[in-house]
């Protein structure tokens, strides 16, 4: 009879949590909420995920919130709230995927979609590197870029001190894949 009492007693308290359909309606509205409130700040976002994976029983979310900014950008939010399985590693393999994709941009395809790349992408060392080019570029007074036809950019002679700056920069453009063939 105790073995009865114990199983039932167990049955009732595990099925009253929510189901997996349950947890990912109540993921979506958090990411909702997440994603289309623009003037939400980082704790606001923390808050909203930590208040939600209570609801569902799952574990306190401990990271920052950058990673719940790559969950919105690449569209994985309610993998996030509901605590998915290797969730973490499929975002960093889209973030070395997107690296990837604006690494092989040109400087005018850059310069397009610069204002699109977040900060927490830009801060990485490989568009890091990318961008410093571009403001050499830009800020340097080494080139004006133009758009007529696909031209990567005209030199400017007057605005190199001397051929040393000259030969860096084109070493620079050079490893970085940006000098034209």
């Amino acid at each position: 009879m105790k073995n009865l009492a114990f199983i039932m007693t167990l049955l009732l308290v595990s099925g009253c949590g929510p189901s997996n359909e349950e947890k990912l309606q109540i993921a979506t509205i958090a990411c909702n909420i997440i994603g289309s409130t623009r003037m939400m700040d980082a704790s606001e976002r923390i808050r909203e995920v930590n208040s939600v994976r209570e609801e569902i029983g799952e574990s306190p979310f401990l990271e920052d919130d950058i990673l719940i900014q790559k969950a919105i950008r690449y569209d994985m939010c309610k993998d996030l709230v509901v605590n998915a399985n290797e969730f973490i590693e499929r975002i960093e393999l889209n973030v070395q995927e997107e690296i990837g994709s604006i690494q092989k941009l040109n400087m005018i395809e850059y310069r397009d979609v610069l204002d699109e790349i977040p900060d927490w992408l830009q801060a990485t060392p490989e568009i890091t590197r990318k961008n410093s080019a571009y403001q050499i570029l830009i800020n340097g007074g080494a080139f004006e870029i133009i758009d007529d036809g696909g031209l990567f950019g005209e030199a400017y002679t007057n605005a190199i001190e001397s051929c040393e700056q000259v030969k860096s920069l084109v070493d620079l453009l050079e490893e970085l894949g940006e000098c034209p063939r």
